[in-house]
């Protein structure tokens, strides 16, 4: 009670908190947090061994990789903590202990999402997103062909007049990619494939060269003969022998018999 009928208008100063427990600054609303539509919720089932896609990312397969792990990670809610729209608060940020905690998982599911080698370069990334953007960067190029072979095929689909159905467009791509993989798995056959070949044959004894007499009677055998024309004798007429050696006119020999005549 003021004194002397005088009203003391003043104002007490603001009390101080003299309590050191008690937080120096206004604890946030953890019940967003705490939410299953929260980046930061965290399902009984999460854990770092979980494996998100079918396939482990070997590096020509990462467009399909990388599609299934977004699609995998977006029913998670965890895009956010790959393409970097939560990025690591303060240490003094109350959010810093449960961000590390989501982070971690989201790493963890990373690497086992790849192979070993590729695991192996990315253990020491601070962060999932740090993961994500190493592995853009390095496979990322190496499918920079095929890409230019869809716009180029997309432009020839954009000029077909009507428009195929989506079903159509898939097919022709289907058809395309066969194409391709067949050029490329059968290849002309080549002067090495050729020589592979022939070098994997037995490998045959060389033969003998036979004896020139032996030579030169397979060479006069092998030539054709000329037919000659047969004798005729002089004195009998008949052909088949001189007149030196017609029987009738020198006699036949011991024991000869005469062919009978058909």
């Amino acid at each position: 009670m003021a004194r002397g009928g005088n009203n003391n208008t003043a104002t007490n100063p603001p009390a101080t908190n003299n309590n050191h427990f008690l937080p120096l600054t206004p604890a946030p609303d953890l019940s967003s947090i705490d939410g299953a539509n929260s980046p930061f919720f965290l399902h009984t089932g999460d854990h770092p061994g979980l494996s998100l896609v079918s396939h482990a990312l070997t590096g020509p397969n990462y467009n399909t990789w990388n599609r299934a792990m977004l699609m995998a990670l977006n029913a998670k809610n965890k895009l956010c903590f790959v393409d970097g729209s939560i990025p690591q608060p303060p240490v003094t940020d109350p959010l810093a202990g449960i961000w590390s905690c989501c982070n971690n998982m989201v790493t963890s599911w990373l690497l086992n999402a790849v192979s070993k080698e590729i695991a192996d370069s990315l253990l020491y990334l601070d962060s999932a997103h740090a993961v994500w953007t190493d592995l853009q960067e390095r496979f990322r190029q190496s499918n920079a062909p095929r890409v230019f072979q869809i716009k180029q095929m997309r432009g020839q689909i954009l000029m077909l007049e009507p428009l195929p159905y989506v079903a159509k467009v898939f097919n022709l791509v289907v058809q395309e990619e066969r194409q391709c993989s067949i050029v490329s798995v059968s290849p002309a056959p080549s002067n090495s494939l050729a020589f592979s070949t022939v070098s994997s044959q037995p490998a045959l004894l060389p033969t003998p060269s036979p004896p020139a007499s032996v030579a030169a009677a397979w060479s006069a055998s092998s030539q054709p003969k000329s037919r000659r024309e047969r004798p005729v004798c002089t004195h009998c007429g008949l052909s088949g022998h001189s007149v030196d050696r017609c029987y009738k006119l020198h006699g036949f020999p011991p024991g000869y018999r005469p062919k009978p005549k058909p």
